[in-house]
């Protein structure tokens, strides 16, 4: 099986938002600027692949810390989703979790209002890494997150299995997710 694997920093996201208070969502020439950085963000992703992806930060003495982990059937089109949908975490942490949660609720006039504490988990989220990989069925992809959410610990996954199965790319996995995690820090 092959895989790659890559990176990106969420810093252009806050310097976006920092220069947008306003959230906005619909056909707007801002909503249409945040999507072409996501789509930037996302550009070295192959398409049409499956993976697994880590939102995390470096903590105060510099480790890594996985604040969530998820899988994806097709990597790039989850990521571009998730980073549009979820952009409330983006407002939260450079204006305030109250008032980012304020404007998203009167934006969708409260109809998401059940995802608002899911997205503010992602707040503080410096970079997402990710690896994807040929010839992945969903049952693969399914079995190698266990293992994966018990190697990385992320802070907001509900689920935790003890001691999960572990395939024969398990420890490839973790070594390249390792390798990319540790090229962030060069």
């Amino acid at each position: 099986m092959d895989f790659q694997t890559g990176h990106f920093s969420l810093f252009k996201i806050y310097e976006y938002v920092a220069s947008h208070p306003k959230m906005h969502s619909g056909k707007t020439n801002e909503a249409k600027a945040y999507s072409n950085l996501i789509s930037e963000l996302i550009n070295g992703i192959p398409t049409k692949k499956s993976g697994w992806y880590l939102w995390g930060r470096f903590n105060d003495i510099g480790w890594w810390e996985t604040i969530y982990l998820g899988k994806a059937g097709n990597l790039s089109v989850r990521l571009y989703d998730e980073l549009r949908e979820e952009c409330i975490a983006f407002w939260a942490f450079v204006y305030g979790k109250e008032t980012a949660s304020k404007q998203a609720s009167k934006i969708t006039n409260g109809k998401y209002d059940g995802a608002i504490p899911r997205c503010l988990r992602k707040t503080g989220t410096h970079f997402i890494v990710w690896i994807s990989g040929s010839e992945l069925i969903e049952d693969d992809i399914k079995r190698e997150e266990k293992a994966l959410i018990e190697r990385y610990r992320p802070s907001y996954n509900a689920q935790r299995i003890t001691y999960p199965e572990q395939t024969s790319a398990t420890k490839m996995i973790i070594e390249l997710l390792d390798l990319e995690i540790e090229k962030i820090k060069r």
